[in-house]
């Protein structure tokens, strides 16, 4: 009889091995007579499509002998031995079935399941969960009470005559996240009230722990959507805004060089009659002194998509050289819009060679031709292709991409890329290769620290004159619905730039407060 191995190994008449179960991992601390003994195993062999299947079956709790074992277990042992001995020499044939039946000398069991433990073991997960979610909501209620318990612990540090007796604000929103329709409460300003109680008494809001109070000074836009118009009666919102903060928390703000009266910036969903913004501190960009509040808010409404436009799925260090895109040719789709130019300009910083445009069919105005007529001249030479025409055919795009060339698609609004055809065109783009879909919003949101770092070297650039935002026009809270219904009929030639009448607190001290109808959140 061949000694028991580590490895068991069945074979046919041509000497082919058809099974092997490894039981090196097994513990041979304890033995008997130099042999490991398995109790309770059974092996098959079945066959499957001319291959043979052998399959081991053990019960649950597999036991091992010691060298008290009694004669029984001996004698249990010898039988298993013969069995598998037999095993190795026995020559099977394609239907022959090597087992014994489950109730002869293995002293086998099946394993069935026990129902009623399944069930008492499935209610009592249950019950864990749901007391798991009791002690979330009372941990949360209390971590509510303490905050709660911090602010007021601020308002009695503070002079008695600079906060007032709590009340109640009745136009005060709830705070909102950022998948709701604003990502920011607003106190909505009487504007009449305002201007009469101008240099009258004042006073100012607490903030949340992370939250700092910005005084809006100006807002940017590149483009209207039919809420601006005169005859909507729906609640305005900017993408940007730029001011000086008010009020903050010195140790959080300390991290990221913010203090009261630097001038910030920030890119956020909020009303555009907003005056004092409410927002966390790590969404705020330092402003530097050298440059304009305006260009700033253009910046981040031109400049900022286009620069993330052109090196979106490009490794970021290497976004900042000014020879990155050196030799390389791109198209831009679109046609001349403020984005575009944008980018063009960005392009040529970054060594662009060749720039090429081409706009939509609508946009005569715009000097620039469909790619159809002179799709020939690009076909299999263009390194990056911006779209801002999405959802769009892209048979002549994908013609003029180079073998490893990019393309970027530059999402719309989210109500503006819904329908059938939008998602045909994004089970398109997943089946392109190097094609990405850019929803500049959620960039914003899920990428803060790659937006912070690129905000910071577009400032340097604009602080050093490389790139210099076109404005179109400058506008007060009321001209915007006039200019918006001018915008959508022919297109800007720049960004047009809001100014809040809160610029007035700019040369005002920092300690100075605010009155309730002057406050708003964001």
């Amino acid at each position: 009889m061949p000694s028991r191995q580590n490895h068991y190994t069945l074979s046919n008449r041509s000497g082919r091995n058809y099974g092997e179960e490894n039981y090196s991992s097994f513990d041979r601390s304890n033995s008997y007579d130099e042999r490991d003994i398995v109790k309770h195993r059974r092996v098959t062999a079945q066959p499957s499509s001319s291959r043979y299947r052998y399959r081991a079956r053990a019960d649950s709790e597999t036991t091992y002998s010691s060298s008290s074992c009694s004669s029984a277990s001996s004698s249990s042992e010898e039988d298993d031995d013969d069995d598998v001995d037999s095993l190795s020499s026995e020559e099977f044939e394609e239907e022959e079935v090597v087992d014994e039946d489950l109730a002869n000398s293995h002293d086998c069991t099946n394993m069935m399941c026990d129902w009623g433990s399944f069930l008492c073991d499935l209610e009592q997960d249950l019950r864990e969960q749901n007391q798991q979610q009791q002690d979330d909501g009372i941990i949360e209620r209390k971590e509510e009470a303490q905050i709660d318990e911090q602010r007021q612990d601020v308002r009695e540090v503070l002079p008695e005559e600079i906060v007032p007796e709590p009340e109640v604000f009745e136009n005060v929103a709830p705070t909102q996240e950022l998948s709701q329709p604003h990502d920011c409460t607003s106190v909505f300003c009487d504007w009449s009230s305002f201007f009469g109680n101008l240099h009258g008494e004042r006073e100012d809001t607490i903030a949340a722990n992370q939250d700092v109070i910005v005084a809006v000074e100006a807002t940017a836009f590149t483009s209207f959507d039919d809420s601006f118009s005169a005859s909507s009666s729906s609640e305005k919102y900017g993408t940007n805004f730029v001011g000086v903060i008010r009020q903050c928390d010195a140790a959080l703000a300390e991290q990221y060089g913010l203090e009261v009266g630097k001038r910030v910036a920030a890119i956020a969903r909020w009303t555009v009659n907003s005056q004092l913004v409410s927002i966390p501190s790590d969404r705020l960009w330092p402003v530097p002194d050298q440059v304009d509040l305006s260009d700033v808010a253009s910046l981040m409404s031109a400049y900022l998509p286009a620069f993330t436009a052109l090196h979106h799925g490009r490794a970021r260090p290497y976004c900042y050289s000014i020879t990155c895109l050196t030799g390389r040719r791109l198209l831009i789709t679109g046609g001349l819009t403020v984005e575009s130019r944008a980018l063009i300009r960005m392009a040529k910083l970054a060594g662009v060679e060749e720039i090429f445009v081409h706009g939509k069919g609508e946009m005569k105005d715009q000097q620039v031709h469909m790619l159809d007529d002179w799709g020939w001249v690009v076909e299999g030479s263009i390194d990056i292709v911006v779209d801002y025409c999405f959802p769009n055919k892209f048979k002549a795009l994908r013609k003029a991409l180079a073998k490893h060339g990019r393309l970027v698609c530059v999402s719309k609004q989210q109500d503006e890329a819904q329908g059938i055809s939008s998602m045909v065109e994004q089970l398109k783009i997943s089946k392109m290769k190097r094609a990405t879909m850019l929803d500049f919003a959620e960039h914003v949101r899920v990428n803060g620290e790659q937006v912070r770092a690129d905000m910071k070297y577009l400032l340097e650039m604009l602080s050093s004159r490389y790139i210099r935002p076109k404005i179109d026009r400058y506008v007060t809270l009321e001209e915007l619905s006039s200019i918006s219904s001018e915008a959508i009929k022919k297109p800007l030639t720049g960004a047009v730039v809001c100014e809040l009448a809160s610029r007035h607190i700019r040369n005002e001290p920092p300690g100075k407060m605010h009155s309730e109808k002057e406050r708003d959140y964001v």
